[in-house]
C-alpha cells in the first residue's frame, strides 16, 4: 500500500515561518491600533481638550496665576478666543491651533473670561473662572499673560 504525502517535513519548515510571520504581523497591528486610555486622562487638572468641537470641560475653575493649556485633539484647527460669537474681546487670541497643538495663557487677575472657537463659534463656547482660592472639589488653574503655542507630538 502506498499513500500520498500532503505535507512532508521539508514543507512543514517554510509552513511554520509563514505562521509565525503572520502572528506577528496581527499582533503588532492590534498593539498599534489600540487606544488604552482617554485623551483627557493624560492631561493636567489646569487643560482644556478641544475635541469633537467642543471645549471639554466646558467650564474651568482656576486660582490667580494659574496657567491653562487648550489641548486641540481634533484633526483640524481650531482657535480660543476671549468673549463670545459676534461679541470678541482683545484680551487673548491664540489664533489657529493645529491639530496637536496646544495653547497657554496664565490668568492674573479674578474675574470670568468667555471664549470661543472662531472657526466653530455655533459649537464651541467656554468659560474661565478665575478665583482668589480654588474651593475643596473644584478644579485648580488661572488670567493674563498671551499664550504660546507647542507641538504635543
Amino acid at each position: 500500500m502506498w499513500r500520498i504525502p500532503l505535507i512532508n517535513d521539508r514543507m512543514l519548515k517554510p509552513v511554520n515561518a509563514l505562521v509565525i510571520f503572520l502572528a506577528l504581523i496581527i499582533g503588532f497591528s492590534m498593539i498599534s491600533c489600540s487606544n488604552p486610555t482617554d485623551s483627557a486622562s493624560d492631561s493636567g487638572p489646569n487643560t482644556v481638550i478641544m475635541e469633537n468641537t467642543s471645549y471639554n470641560p466646558e467650564t474651568l475653575t482656576v486660582e490667580i496665576g494659574t496657567t491653562v493649556t487648550w489641548e486641540n485633539n481634533d484633526s483640524y484647527a481650531h482657535t480660543v478666543t476671549s468673549g463670545s460669537p459676534g461679541n470678541p474681546t482683545d484680551t487673548f487670541d491664540s489664533g489657529n491651533i493645529e491639530a496637536g497643538e496646544s495653547y497657554e495663557r496664565t490668568f492674573n487677575e479674578t474675574g470670568t473670561f468667555n471664549s470661543y472657537c472662531t472657526l466653530h463659534p455655533d459649537n464651541m463656547t467656554g468659560t474661565i473662572e478665575v478665583q482668589e482660592t480654588v474651593s475643596s472639589g473644584a478644579n485648580d488653574g488661572g488670567s493674563g499673560s498671551y499664550g504660546k503655542r507647542h507641538v504635543l507630538f
